[in-house]
């Protein structure tokens, strides 16, 4: 700040508070550091702080400190290092205090202040459950020392969430309170949205804002949509919504019960007639609405939702909200509709919109069978119809979405490595699951070799692909349990191919990170149980020592004509061949 006069609204030190002591050596530094960048602020000037909280949940569980790269140096308060610290919220709170800051509002973003995808507030916390993305690391390996998602769980229960949050986000001098904020970074530009929860003047609000240019259309469709109201059931109402700025509208925040909450409790309580009721006003909602027609397919309809048969003359709207999830529904005085934000200016089928209300729905979607086909006979969706709206939200997906947060975060070439008794690294692996033919990740988990993992591959959106099966992430000997296909709610064996060295009984040998590659067909869901019985280093090896002498037991008893031995030497000569 020496030599500059000027005043300024707002001082962004973002990875930069924590080197205070390298700009300012001596004394209080950080203080001094602090009171200097607030002579720099007009009157209601703002500074934005983002830090690392030096208690972090993720520096116990195994993450190192990040600035001086050692295990615990934070939470051990440096004692083995100078020029760089951080701090906990109560220490960040009072050196505030003490460098003349009146007020402070603090966020904290999740995972962190990095690559956030929510950010919370005191007024606006997790729920239990809800942190569950913590294996992520950007700048080294960690170690994996407990579940963090439990650790979590007990952290809300006993009310720390704010003491333990990885990073934190600081505005002092915050004249309006932002509870909660979310950014659609996973999609394309031109729908690019940030939703933020705020309060002012003691009265909450919502915000949906462009995050450039590209998306003001997108977001300021929705004050054109709010005047319109086309929905004709009693008692639904679109909330109000108004432009303020260029791409910025402005919604109240309404207080009630959310609709997909109330089908919860009814499915976990067994009050089926309640679901059902249920069901049918979510039916009537959506299907009840203006200006209906019959459906002709149009290029703008397919530029979104793609070519599809089967859809000519159904019941269709223009500029119809089509996301009519329940969790967008609020019971109050009235049934509120909170976000309309996905409308078009050409027809939707409406049957869709329903279909997918039920799709998005977690609860629904996962009811048992029998229960899932009386849902689909009280919504009147016919299996034919089912597999092409299963198809159109496909196209719908990737016609929004860009580069996404959970695509970025699994191309880092940082690995979580877990730690248990023992060689952790013979007694652990990782696994998932992914279309061959695209990133497409359909599972993932970390196991231990007393495990016996069950991959349920849903398939509904993605037929007659080949599916790979990542069992382990090192060289392995796998059993083969189950590898069933699931349709119309039968199962049936499969078979598969693979990079093994050798198949003995249900027993695969790889020599090398092992994959099986499955056709799934028209499957709706793929099965696969199994048990890691050993785990090997790339660079031991033992699975070519055991490979080896079951070759050997074979020559040796003259076993050669024994059809497992012809099928082992088969499977191995097809791979030779690839």
């Amino acid at each position: 700040a020496a030599g500059f006069t000027g005043k300024v609204d707002y001082v962004t030190l973002i990875g930069v508070l924590e080197y205070g002591e390298c700009y300012i050596p001596g004394e209080n530094s950080y203080q001094v550091f602090l009171e200097k960048i607030r002579k720099l602020l007009k009157p209601g000037g703002k500074v934005l702080i983002a830090i690392e909280n030096r208690l972090g949940l993720k520096y116990f569980a195994g993450c190192r400190e990040d600035h001086v790269g050692k295990y615990f140096e934070g939470i051990e308060g440096y004692s083995a290092t100078s020029g760089v610290k951080t701090f906990s919220k109560k220490q960040l709170e009072l050196l505030l205090k003490q460098s003349g800051y009146k007020n402070s509002a603090f966020y904290y973003p999740y995972p962190d202040y990095k690559l956030p995808t929510t950010i919370y507030s005191d007024a606006y916390l997790p729920a239990k459950g809800e942190l569950t993305n913590n294996a992520r690391n950007f700048d080294a390996d960690r170690l994996v020392l407990f579940d963090e998602t439990k650790a979590w769980d007990t952290i809300l229960d006993a009310g720390l969430f704010a003491e333990f949050s990885n990073s934190f986000f600081v505005v002092a001098e915050n004249t309006q309170k932002t509870l909660f904020s979310k950014s659609s970074v996973e999609r394309k530009d031109a729908y690019k949205i940030i939703t933020r929860i705020y309060e002012e003047d003691g009265i909450k609000l919502v915000e949906k804002r462009a995050q450039g240019k590209a998306a003001r259309r997108h977001v300021e469709r929705m004050a054109e949509l709010a005047k319109e109201h086309p929905y004709l059931t009693e008692h639904v109402r679109l909330v109000p919504c108004e432009k303020t700025e260029d791409g910025c509208v402005v919604f109240p925040y309404i207080e009630g019960v959310r609709f997909d909450e109330k089908i919860d409790e009814e499915v976990k309580a067994g009050q089926w007639e309640e679901v059902w009721k249920d069901i049918t006003l979510l039916k009537n909602i959506i299907m009840q609405v203006k200006d209906t027609e019959a459906f002709v397919s149009t290029p703008e309809f397919e530029q979104i939702f793609g070519k599809q048969e089967g859809l000519e003359g159904l019941v269709a709207a223009k500029r119809i909200n089509m996301d009519m999830v329940a969790a967008n529904i609020i019971l109050a005085d009235e049934i509120n509709i909170i976000d309309y934000e996905w409308n078009f200016d050409f027809a939707i089928p409406l049957k869709y919109i329903l279909y997918r209300s039920i799709l998005l729905n977690g609860t629904l979607y996962a009811f048992p069978e029998e229960k899932k086909q009386k849902l689909m006979e009280l919504i009147e969706v016919s299996e034919k119809e089912r597999e092409t709206f299963y198809r159109m939200e496909e196209a719908f997906q990737r016609s929004i979405t860009g580069i996404s947060l959970t695509d970025l975060y699994r191309q880092m070439p940082t690995k979580n490595i877990i730690v248990s008794e023992g060689n952790f690294s013979q007694n652990t692996y990782a696994c998932y699951a992914k279309l061959r033919d695209s990133e497409r990740v359909l599972y993932t988990n970390q196991c231990h070799l007393s495990d016996q993992p069950e991959m349920n591959l849903e398939l509904g959106m993605y037929p007659k692909q080949t599916v790979e099966i990542h069992p382990a992430d090192n060289p392995s000997i796998v059993k083969i349990l189950e590898l069933s296909g699931v349709k119309a709610g039968k199962r049936e064996s499969l078979t598969f191919d693979s990079n093994a060295e050798l198949v003995w009984n249900d027993d695969v040998f790889f020599l090398e990170k092992p994959v099986l590659y499955v056709n799934a067909a028209d499957y709706e869901q793929i099965v696969f149980r199994y048990r890691v019985l050993r785990v090997a280093d790339p660079s031991d090896n033992i699975i070519s020592v055991y490979v080896h002498n079951i070759r050997m037991q074979c020559e040796n008893d003259d076993l050669k004509k024994n059809w497992l031995y012809w099928f082992a030497k088969k499977v191995k000569n097809k791979l030779l061949k690839h």
